[in-house]
């Protein structure tokens, strides 16, 4: 993919729509029928927590959630792929647990960034 340069919020914001995006897509296979969400920041707050990843500036742990998922996809990570990673926790455990696995596959593909960088 072209390489895209942007603020950390910037990823972020698009970071936003391609976890909401991935969850629901996983949501939609595994039940069966269409559905549409928005991950609530409380819980990628939660998941992100639990990850080691903390405020960074003034993002919050789960804005840096969204990024690292933007730039994971902007490096070649595919949706379709970020889909079967989040169905299979979805299996697993549900919505936390597909969280859970999509940051691990995500942190195993991009660095963490430092503040004031961009990504």
């Amino acid at each position: 993919m072209a390489r895209v340069e942007g603020t950390l919020r910037e990823y972020a914001a698009l970071g936003d729509a391609v976890v909401n995006f991935v969850v629901s897509a996983a949501l939609t296979l595994e039940g069966g029928k269409p559905v549409g969400v928005k991950v609530p920041d409380r819980l990628l707050r939660k998941v992100a927590r639990e990850a080691g990843l903390e405020r960074l500036g003034r993002l919050q742990p789960e804005d840096l959630f969204e990024a690292l998922a933007a730039r994971a996809w902007l490096e070649g990570f595919s949706c379709e792929e970020m889909v079967r990673v989040a169905a299979s926790g979805l299996r697993k455990g549900g919505l936390e647990a597909a969280l859970r696995e999509l940051l691990k596959a995500v942190l195993g593909r991009v660095e963490l960034p430092r503040a004031g960088a961009q990504l």
